[in-house]
């Protein structure tokens, strides 16, 4: 393409012009007082070193001043955050392991008798399988919902199925099956 522009004489016409323009600037230079002269060097100057104040030392004085202005605001937020992970942490006296944390839930509530926890061997490593047998649907679903999430556990798979009762139109409908919960991932485990 350059070799193109050569030939068809396109650079050679480029560059006559700017000897051109480069000899009528130097003329006109020249023709100028030196007193003249002296003003548009120092115009010159004033102008680079605005260019360089406004456009180069300015906007990083302006970021260091903003973030400045912004850490104590942000360490006291992370001081807050820091207290209100602190207290959603187990409180004394509640277990810290999920196996006991998760019996603990559901003997306290309307599905103690009703439940067995799967062995270690009979599910994977980091979920829990709880067996249902003849529980109650309404306090199971509700367990389901509030409970489980409040343990930080996610369902992951469910089957469940009524239970054989000769009186399928009683007031309580009661289920059996198996729910397999795993631990919720934290926001840092998803990243």
């Amino acid at each position: 393409m350059s070799d193109r522009l050569r030939q068809s004489g396109f650079v050679d016409l480029q560059l006559a012009r700017w000897r051109n323009r480069r000899g009528q600037i130097v003329a006109h230079w020249q023709r100028l007082a030196a007193r003249e002269r002296r003003i548009l060097k120092v115009a010159a100057l004033g102008l680079a070193l605005l260019f360089s104040w406004f456009g180069l030392i300015e906007p990083p004085l302006e970021k260091m001043a903003h973030w400045q202005a912004e850490l104590p605001r942000l360490h006291s937020q992370s001081v807050a955050l820091e207290e209100v992970l602190r207290d959603m942490a187990p409180i004394a006296g509640e277990p810290v392991d999920l196996w006991q944390r998760l019996r603990q839930s559901l003997d306290t509530s309307p599905l103690n008798g009703h439940y067995r926890l799967a062995e270690a061997a009979e599910s994977p490593p980091e979920s829990v399988r709880v067996l249902f047998m003849d529980a109650p649907a309404g306090p199971l679903m509700e367990w389901l919902q509030h409970s489980a999430p409040e343990l930080r556990l996610t369902i992951t798979e469910a089957h469940l199925r009524r239970a054989s009762a000769t009186d399928t139109n009683g007031p309580v409908a009661t289920v059996s099956g198996d729910i397999r919960l795993e631990p919720a991932q934290t926001a840092k485990e998803t990243r």
